[in-house]
């Protein structure tokens, strides 16, 4: 079975005109901006689990702020990192190109090429599933713990009061499967592989 050792990602918009470097940043920056909606709609959860909560029981504030702080900063950037650190120079890599694949050169003239080792093509998938496997976890917990916690507080309610919190998770499940939708439905760029030994090791 053929390995596929390096990846090449084709860029469109603002990357046709401005080159591969516009085209990694862009890929760079759609990675943190994805993990930032993961983050706000788990961020989303944490408050509604929370505020259910009677007032004995609350998160104490300096730990809610912390913990928001990490989900803020550290999944978006070791997402973005890895997009980053996994890419290889454009230079090296329409060399590597020329040596093994002479038939892809043809495809940098046309369009804006991104280009990736296997290693880093490894990283730059495990670290967004890593991140998306726990995400899947705590939502999937807070949302049965909000659920139950809100049954069980019923009583303390107002009619209204309930039908709105029920109301609010609803929106916040269509939210987490429309991004279901969108990540499973094959939306995403064209790109090319190549199997060969690789030099980038």
């Amino acid at each position: 079975m053929l390995i596929m050792e390096i990846l090449a990602i084709r860029s469109g918009g603002l990357a046709k005109t401005l080159g591969p470097t516009a085209g990694l940043v862009s890929i760079i920056a759609c990675a943190f901006c994805i993990c930032e909606y993961l983050v706000s709609q788990l961020i989303a959860f944490i408050y509604r689990y929370n505020e259910l909560k009677i007032n004995s029981q609350k998160m104490e504030k300096w730990k809610y702020w912390t913990g928001i702080a990490f989900l803020v900063v550290v999944p978006p950037s070791t997402w973005s990192a890895a997009g980053f650190l996994g890419h290889i120079p454009e230079d090296v890599f329409k060399d590597f190109v020329q040596q093994n694949h002479p038939e892809f050169m043809t495809l940098f003239g046309s369009v804006p090429i991104v280009g990736y080792s296997k290693e880093g093509f490894i990283t730059f998938s495990s670290v967004p599933l890593f991140w998306t496997l726990l995400w899947i976890l705590a939502v999937s917990w807070l949302a049965t713990a909000t659920i139950k916690q809100c049954r069980a507080h019923e009583s303390l309610m107002s009619a209204h009061t309930y039908r709105l919190h029920i109301q609010l998770m609803r929106a916040l499940a269509v939210q987490v499967l429309a991004y279901g939708y969108y990540a499973t439905s094959g939306y995403g760029g064209p790109y090319y592989s190549a199997s060969s030994p690789s030099p980038f090791k």
